[in-house]
C-alpha cells in the first residue's frame, strides 16, 4: 500500500501547490465574493477555481475514490477511499489581505486518515505525512518535537468552527484561561497555517473547538507523525474533554490545556459532552 500512497502523495503535493498558486495570484486583487452561511464565511472565485482543478485531477487519476470538497460537496463513487479537500483554507484572510491561507488534502480509507498534505499557499511551504512513515516538510523529515519552554514562553493556537455562536460561553472562558497561562493564544482563522506552524515547532499546541473534519483530520495525522500527542474528544472522550474538543501538541502545553479543560468541567462549566 505504501507505493500507492506515495503516488497519491506526489499528486496531492502537486495539486496543493497549483491550488496555492491560484490563491496567491488572487492575493491583493479585487475579488468576487459570496457569503456562505450565517456566520460570515466567504467564498471567492479563487476557492472555486482551486477546488475545480483539484477535483478534476483527482477524479481522473483516482476514478474509484470518493471526494468530499469544501465548496461543491461529494464527487465520485461510494468508496472506502475518500479524499477530503479544502482548496483555499483562510478565505477571509485572503479577502482582508492577510497572508495566512493554505490548502488541506487528506486521503482516508474506511474513515482512517492515511495521507495528509498541508500547504501554506503564501509562503509556498508544503508539509505531508503518510501514516506510519513519518512527517516531512518538502524532503526534510520533521520531529520528534523538543518543546521544553515554560508555558509563559509558549504560543498555542485556538481553532474554532464557523458554527460557534456568541451565545456559547465556553470558548470565551477557555481562551481567557489560555491567555493567562501561555505567552500568546494565536487565532489565524486558517487551520492549515496552524498545522504547519505546529509541525515546524513554532507553536507548542493546537486546541480545536467544534471544527469540521476537513480542518482537523489531516493536521492531526501530520502532528501525530511528527511525534506530537493527539487527544481527540470526538472519538475518545475523556474526563478532560467534551466531544467537540481536540488538543494536539507537545506534552507540556498539551497537559496544561487538558488541566484547564478538566478544571472547567469540575467547576460546573459548559464543556460539551
Amino acid at each position: 500500500m505504501k507505493r500507492e500512497l506515495e503516488a497519491a502523495r506526489d499528486l496531492a503535493i502537486a495539486l496543493a501547490r497549483r491550488a496555492g498558486t491560484v490563491a496567491r495570484k488572487s492575493f491583493g486583487q479585487e475579488l468576487e465574493i459570496e457569503r456562505k452561511g450565517e456566520r460570515g464565511d466567504l467564498v471567492t472565485e479563487a476557492d472555486l477555481q482551486a477546488e475545480h482543478l483539484i477535483v478534476v485531477e483527482l477524479r481522473r487519476s483516482f476514478p474509484n475514490h470518493g471526494i468530499v470538497a469544501e465548496e461543491s460537496g461529494r464527487h465520485g463513487p461510494e468508496s472506502e477511499w475518500v479524499w477530503w479537500v479544502d482548496p483555499l483554507d483562510g478565505t477571509n484572510n485572503l479577502v482582508l489581505g492577510l497572508p495566512l491561507y493554505g490548502v488541506c488534502l487528506t486521503l482516508c480509507r474506511s474513515s482512517e486518515p492515511l495521507l495528509a498534505v498541508i500547504h501554506d499557499s503564501h509562503q509556498g511551504t508544503t508539509c505531508w505525512a503518510i501514516k506510519g512513515y513519518g512527517a516531512f516538510s518538502g524532503n526534510r523529515r520533521l520531529g520528534p518535537p523538543h518543546h521544553a519552554r515554560a508555558d509563559s514562553e509558549t504560543t498555542v493556537s485556538w481553532l474554532q468552527g464557523y458554527d460557534v455562536t456568541k451565545a456559547d460561553e465556553f470558548p470565551c472562558r477557555i481562551r481567557g484561561a489560555l491567555e493567562t497561562r501561555f505567552k500568546r493564544v494565536l487565532q489565524t482563522w486558517a487551520p492549515s497555517i496552524d498545522w504547519v506552524l505546529l509541525a515546524h515547532g513554532g507553536i507548542g499546541a493546537v486546541m480545536a473547538y467544534r471544527n469540521g473534519a476537513e480542518d482537523l483530520i489531516g493536521g492531526m495525522l501530520l502532528a501525530a507523525e511528527v511525534g506530537y500527542r493527539v487527544v481527540d474528544g470526538r472519538t475518545e472522550p475523556t474526563g478532560e474533554l467534551g466531544t467537540d474538543v481536540v488538543v494536539v501538541g507537545a506534552d507540556q502545553p498539551t497537559n496544561e490545556i487538558l488541566g484547564i479543560l478538566k478544571a472547567e468541567r469540575l467547576g460546573g462549566g459548559s464543556v460539551r459532552r
